[in-house]
C-alpha cells in the first residue's frame, strides 16, 4: 500500500487509506509505505495510541516530510528506491497506489515493477487545477500547494498524462469521476472500476463525548468546516457569509478544522468585522478528537469547487451531522437534496448562508437530515459493503498477472 498521506497527519486520502488498511481481511498481509509527516513542529510520538493495527499490517515510514508542496517528490524517490527490494524480500503480490499524488510515478516511468498495480484515483492534477481556478481566489489567497500547482501545471500535467497511460487497473470512488476520466483520458475507457469510499460506522457515530466538548466551547451552535484551508475547498466563501449569519444567530461559532495557511483567512475575518470569539482554528485533529467535534457540531459545511467523494462528508453523515455541500463531483451520489443533506451550487453565497441559517433555526429539519444521513451511510457507504469489492479487484489483478510478468 503506497500511502502518500498516512499517520501521523492525514487528509482525505490518508483517512481513506488508513481505514482501508484497518478493514482489509486479516488473511491479507499488508505493508504500508508512507512518509512520516511533521505537523507544524508538533509530532505525534505514538500513533498506535489512537489507531490500532492488527498483526497482519506493517508500516514502513520511508521519509520525513513537513507539510509542504515538495514532500511528495521525496516520497516518490523513496518509493522508487525501496519498492523493488521490498517486493522481492516480502514476496509482495500487488501494489495499491493512490493519486493524484502519483507515488509510484518513477517506478512506472522506468518500468521497475513486475507485479500488478491497482491505482485508486482520488483526484487528478487537472481537476485540482480547474477547481482552484474556478474558486476565483486571488493568487495571494491561495495556499502554497495551490500556487505551486498553478505555476508548475504544464510540467505536472504532462507527468500525469504519462503516469495514467502506464497503468492497467484503476479504481475511483464515484461514477462522476469515472465519466470525467473517460472523457478527459479516452485511453482509460474500460479500465476504471467505481468503488465508493467508506467509513467505519461503528467508530464514526454520534456520541456523548461531543456534549463535553460543546460545553467547553461554550456556544449554542457550532458551524464546522473540516478540510485543508484551500481556496478550491470554498473556505473563503464560508468566511464571506459569516457576518450575515451572525446577525440573527449570535450564539454561533465557526470552527475551522484542518491544516493550511490561515493568515489570509484571519485577515479577511478581521476586515469583515467578525468578533474573534465567533471563530476558532483547531488545526489537524486525529480521529479520536475529530469525532468529538462532529458529535458537538450543529452543521458541517463543504462549499467546495471540486470534489470526488470526500471522506469528511461520509464521516460527518455517519455521525448524524447535517451537511451542506456543493453540488459537484460525486457528492450528489451521496446527498439527496433536502432529504439527507443540502446541496448548493459552488460559489452561491446566498444559498450557502440561507442553508446554514435554516439549519441553525429549524431543529426538526436538522434532526430529519441527521437521521437520514446516518441511514444512508449504514446502507451504502460502510466498509462492510466496500471491502468485498476491493478484495475482488485484487483477485482480478492476480488473475491477470501475466500482463506484468
Amino acid at each position: 500500500m503506497l500511502a502518500p498521506e498516512f499517520l501521523n497527519v492525514w487528509g482525505g486520502v490518508g483517512s481513506y487509506i488508513t481505514e482501508l488498511v484497518m478493514n482489509l481481511p486479516r488473511s491479507i498481509e499488508v505493508h504500508v509505505l508512507a512518509p512520516y509527516r511533521v505537523s507544524f513542529g508538533k509530532e505525534v510520538e505514538n500513533v498506535a495510541s489512537y489507531v490500532k493495527f492488527s498483526n497482519n499490517i506493517r508500516v514502513h515510514y520511508v521519509t520525513l516530510a513537513k507539510d509542504t508542496f515538495f514532500y511528495n517528490a521525496r516520497f516518490q524517490y523513496a518509493v522508487y528506491n525501496r519498492i523493488p527490494s521490498l517486493i522481492k524480500r516480502e514476496k509482495i503480490d500487488i501494489l495499491h497506489s493512490h493519486t493524484a499524488h502519483m507515488p509510484d510515478v518513477l517506478l512506472r516511468l522506468f518500468n521497475r515493477v513486475k507485479v500488478p498495480v491497482v491505482t485508486t484515483i482520488h483526484t487528478t492534477i487537472k481537476s485540482q487545477y480547474k477547481a482552484t481556478r474556478s474558486s476565483g481566489a486571488g493568487f495571494s489567497r491561495m495556499s502554497q500547494s495551490e500556487r505551486m500547482t498553478l505555476l508548475l501545471y504544464p510540467m505536472l500535467r504532462v507527468t500525469e498524462e504519462l503516469y495514467l497511460r502506464k497503468g492497467e487497473i484503476y479504481v475511483t470512488p464515484s461514477n462522476y469521476m469515472k465519466k470525467w476520466l473517460e472523457h478527459e483520458y479516452p485511453y482509460l475507457h474500460g479500465k476504471i472500476k467505481v468503488i465508493y469510499n467508506a467509513v467505519d460506522t461503528e467508530f464514526w457515530k454520534k456520541n456523548e463525548r461531543g456534549c463535553d466538548l460543546k460545553s467547553k466551547i461554550g456556544f449554542e451552535n457550532i458551524v464546522l468546516y473540516v478540510g485543508r484551508l484551500l481556496a478550491l475547498k470554498g473556505v473563503y466563501d464560508l468566511v464571506k457569509v459569516i457576518p450575515r449569519i451572525l446577525r440573527d444567530n449570535k450564539e454561533t461559532i465557526f470552527v475551522f478544522c484542518g491544516t493550511g495557511e490561515r493568515r489570509q483567512i484571519e485577515l479577511m475575518l478581521r476586515k469583515l468585522g467578525v468578533p474573534e470569539k465567533n471563530y476558532m482554528f483547531v488545526g489537524y485533529l486525529p480521529r479520536h478528537e475529530l469525532i468529538k467535534l462532529y458529535s458537538a457540531s450543529t452543521v458541517l459545511t463543504l462549499p467546495s469547487y471540486g470534489e470526488n467523494l470526500p471522506m469528511t462528508l461520509l464521516e460527518a453523515m455517519s455521525c448524524s451531522l447535517p451537511v451542506i455541500a456543493s453540488n459537484v463531483g460525486g457528492i450528489p451520489e451521496v446527498i439527496q437534496h433536502m432529504v439527507n443533506g443540502i446541496l448548493i451550487d459552488p460559489g452561491d453565497l446566498n444559498a450557502l448562508s440561507n442553508s446554514i441559517i435554516t439549519l441553525l433555526q429549524d431543529k426538526n429539519f436538522r434532526e430529519k437530515l441527521a437521521r437520514n444521513a446516518r441511514k444512508t451511510i449504514e446502507e451504502r457507504f460502510s466498509w462492510n459493503m466496500v471491502i468485498p469489492q476491493i478484495v475482488q479487484t485484487y483477485q482480478e489483478a492476480l488473475e491477470n498477472r501475466g500482463v506484468w510478468t
